[in-house]
């Protein structure tokens, strides 16, 4: 569960892969710029499509 994990024939690139552990150790979670994510959920057509409470 931990480590490389890739489906079959994804592309993968040659080096260092934390685990979770590791990353949860380093107090510093790498990439938590959710902009994309927040325009995305804020438009009212992903919001009724994932039947959200308006």
């Amino acid at each position: 569960m931990f480590g490389r994990a890739w489906h079959l024939r994804a592309p993968v690139r040659d080096g260092n892969v934390p685990t979770w552990p590791q990353i949860t150790n380093s107090n510093n979670v790498p990439c938590t710029d959710d902009t994309v994510a927040n325009a995305w959920l804020n438009n009212d057509a992903v919001r009724k499509a994932i039947h959200t409470v308006e």
